[in-house]
């Protein structure tokens, strides 16, 4: 019988001791797996998606192709296309975006991921006069910087969806008048791969 106490009670500390361990370990197990997840991130992406702009109001599509460099920063083109039946709006950036991260070494809050993005570049507007409250039709190039911000959806490690708004300020040249003005863009609904 003292036999069997004491296998018991050897087993009964091993258990104890892999519990304890377990606890006291886990907390820096999960920021080393988030840490090591943000590392994991570098790489290239290609994001799509569709909205719509106001300012003149059309149809959005929503390109991009940007490289994540790890710690939530990556940097890379992106390419907005606003059309309807009398307005068209082509936008180019260079873009930059930092997703914030509040998981705090938790993997299931590290699943949605809000972000904010910048970018300069350029952007061609044409109005036709049904968008023009002159009745004239007007065209140009401007200036664009562009700020905004979103909510990334992550589906898989490689797979995503997104909701963004981005508000788009363009320089001289390009919109009704050729005066400084801005769009706003909401790509509704998107989807991002990453390699």
């Amino acid at each position: 019988m003292a036999i069997k106490l004491h296998v018991f009670m050897r087993s009964g500390l091993r258990s104890g001791a892999a519990i304890l361990a377990t606890v006291l370990l886990a907390p820096g197990a999960a920021h080393a797996a988030s840490t090591a997840t943000a590392a994991d991130d570098r790489g290239w992406s290609v994001g799509g998606g569709i909205g719509l702009t106001a300012s003149p109001t059309t149809f959005l599509m929503n390109f991009d192709l940007p490289y994540n460099f790890g710690n939530n920063l990556s940097l890379g083109p992106q390419m907005q296309i606003g059309v309807t039946g009398g307005a068209t709006v082509v936008s180019m950036t260079a873009n930059g975006r930092y997703d914030i991260d509040f998981s705090m070494g938790n993997a299931e809050s590290a699943t949605i991921r809000p972000f904010v993005n910048a970018g300069l570049g350029f952007t061609y507007e044409s109005i036709g006069p049904d968008f023009n409250i002159f009745g004239v039709s007007n065209s140009g190039t401007g200036f664009l910087i562009a700020m905004g911000g979103g909510l990334e959806f992550r589906m898989t490690d490689h797979v995503s969806l997104e909701s963004a708004v981005q508000f788009n300020i363009i320089a001289s040249g390009a919109g009704p008048g050729n005066n400084d003005h801005f769009y706003w863009s909401w790509q509704m609904l998107g989807v991002r791969l990453r390699f």
